[in-house]
């Protein structure tokens, strides 16, 4: 039976009620009978209006809350805006360049000004300025520029994060706090990059790119390094195809050096890959991008970085990284991974890449691996024996038992070597 509102419900009782002189007239058992009607009524009728009071509360509730979201919502379309606007300024620059006009897609431009960021070419850094600025690309909100440092010869690389909220404020008004400010940026690419500024600027090693100066305040936050202008092992194997064997060994043991050093250092570079070995000149490379990097604690040089992170390339990773747990030989996988590119002209795990959709889903994958990727006979049968064992056990699928960095130095593949 359906509920009577209020007004069925007097309405229904308004016909028996009775005049003064009526209940006067009748007998007392009469008189209680309609006494008590007449409360039933008022119970039924006062219950009826909390049930409604409750469910006015209700909606109240639920109106303040989908006013919130709205507000919220708001908020965030505005952010979303503002990032869409300076994708879509970039974007349009990109296509300048694709037309030829090198000039214009070279100057990067605030969303929020039609003055470019860098009018004259000119960054300044903590110490020095960088002069003759010009854009080489980009990676999301990191911009990668080349330019020429006060006391510095050859020509320096800058990787820089550009703030694109900084630069939608009033920034006569903004502090620290604010929204305007660099620290309250809601990314992880800021505090990646503070930290790879905080271990860089600590690292001195001849295969490793040199650390100059720091970049921070007004919406910018950055490094300036060494520019290695022939580009990385990544490029230059897919323009030639796989490397003989004797340039190999000089990249391995280069590299083995690195590893051997940061291990000391009790730093986990957590993305080797051939993208990140730059090319010096022939038979010199040094290692870059320590973004990814995590430097342990004293107590922890030999222990396991479980941050529950997923970091690295998923086709250069460690099955334990697939895990979210890290140590220094993670490196040396990955190291492996790089040697099969050089082999072989192709990346690692290729086919697993090809039937996946997702990062995450090649982790997983080659997470559950016992070995390293499968390289064909006819390639074995061109490289030295040595060479095959120092594939191997850079393949070793238990962490705990790999070999490490000062352990591979030692290997019969670079005899004589120094």
């Amino acid at each position: 039976m359906a509920e009577k509102t209020v007004e069925e419900i007097v309405g229904l009782n308004l016909e028996k009620l009775i005049s003064r002189d009526a209940f006067a007239a009748l007998s007392d058992k009469e008189k209680t009978e309609e006494i008590s009607r007449m409360q039933a009524l008022c119970k039924q009728l006062q219950d009826l209006c909390e049930e409604k009071r409750k469910e006015r509360n209700e909606e109240l509730t639920k109106w303040n809350a989908l006013k919130s979201e709205i507000e919220e919502s708001t908020v965030l379309q505005k952010k979303l805006n503002e990032k869409e606007a300076l994708i879509e300024q970039l974007e349009y620059y990109d296509a300048k360049e694709k037309e030829g006009n090198k000039e214009d897609a070279k100057t990067v431009y605030s969303s929020y000004s039609e003055e470019p960021l860098f009018p004259d070419g000119i960054l300044t850094a903590q110490k020095n300025r960088v002069v003759n600025l010009k854009l080489l690309f980009r990676q999301a909100n990191l911009y990668f520029f080349t330019g020429k440092m006060d006391g510095i010869e050859n020509e320096v690389m800058v990787k820089l994060f550009i703030d694109p909220f900084f630069f939608a404020t009033d920034n006569s008004t903004v502090n620290s706090q604010e929204s305007g400010s660099l620290s309250c940026y809601p990314d992880s690419v800021y505090d990646d990059l503070r930290r790879e500024i905080s271990i860089v600027s600590s690292l001195f090693h001849s295969n490793i790119v040199i650390y100059y100066d720091e970049i921070s305040g007004n919406g910018l936050l950055g490094y300036v390094m060494e520019y290695c202008p022939r580009g990385n092992l990544h490029d230059f194997i897919v323009k030639n195809g796989p490397m003989q064997e004797a340039e190999i060994k000089k990249v391995l043991f280069q590299m083995l050096q690195v590893l051997a050093y940061l291990a000391e250092s009790r730093i986990v570079h957590r993305d080797i890959k051939t993208a990140n070995i730059l090319i010096v000149k022939e038979g010199s490379y040094k290692m870059c991008d320590f973004g990814s990097s995590v430097l342990l604690d004293k107590e922890s040089r030999n222990t396991i970085v479980d941050d529950g992170s997923y970091r690295g390339t998923d086709v250069f990773i460690a099955p334990e990284c697939g895990r979210g747990m890290q140590r220094g030989r993670s490196d040396i996988w990955s190291l492996g991974c790089c040697l099969y590119e050089m082999l072989t002209g192709e990346l690692p795990w290729k086919e697993i890449k090809e039937n996946s959709t997702t990062r995450e889903s090649v982790m997983f994958t080659v997470a559950k691996m016992r070995a390293g990727p499968k390289v064909g006979e006819k390639i074995w049968n061109g490289v030295s024996q040595e060479m095959h064992d120092f594939f191997n056990k850079c393949f070793d699928y238990n962490d705990a038992t790999r070999a490490t960095a000062t352990d591979l130095l030692k290997h019969p593949l670079f005899r004589g070597m120094s």
